[in-house]
């Protein structure tokens, strides 16, 4: 596949699925993990904290040993993230769980337009990169759409008793 097409499909892809999660993430912690308000912004702010302690060893990682490998990783922390916080409805498991996908953010972070920089240079970059945004914003509106459909869903009972 060639570099282009595979950003392409990373950027929607992404953009689709993040459209979904983050929409329904909020929803998920407070109906089924049962969290309250000073949890709900502790990890908030242990991600947003994460995300600003791991931009640089990220950025220095993926510019000195490879963009490509810096946006796996990333993508494969955010799934390990969600998938940690949707196996266990948990304080504690919610907050590691946004540690490691707030590290995986960051890998992608920059990483992503560096590395198709790279694969096509710079005098393509410009189309393949607003491209790649149209792409994300269709994805994102496709994800937010998915979210709206399964938040109308009936929930799943809180795990412990509401406050």
């Amino acid at each position: 596949m060639r570099a282009q097409t595979t950003y392409l499909v990373i950027r929607a892809t992404a953009a689709s699925a993040g459209g979904t999660a983050f929409t329904l993430n909020l929803v998920y912690q407070a109906q089924v993990a049962g969290l309250g308000p000073l949890q709900l912004i502790l990890v908030g702010t242990v991600l947003e904290t994460v995300c600003f302690l791991a931009q640089v060893p990220t950025g220095v990682l993926a510019d000195l040993r490879s963009r490509r490998l810096s946006v796996i990783i990333g993508y494969l922390l955010f799934g390990a993230g969600f998938l940690i916080e949707g196996l266990f409805p948990a304080f504690g498991a919610i907050l590691l769980a946004n540690v490691i996908w707030g590290i995986g953010a960051t890998f992608v972070d920059g990483a992503q337009e560096a590395w198709i920089v790279d694969e096509v240079g710079p005098k393509q970059a410009g189309d393949i990169l607003l491209k790649g945004s149209q792409f994300g914003q269709g994805g994102a509106v496709c994800g937010i759409g998915a979210s709206v459909r399964q938040g109308g869903q009936p929930s799943a009972k809180p795990t412990r008793p509401a406050r």
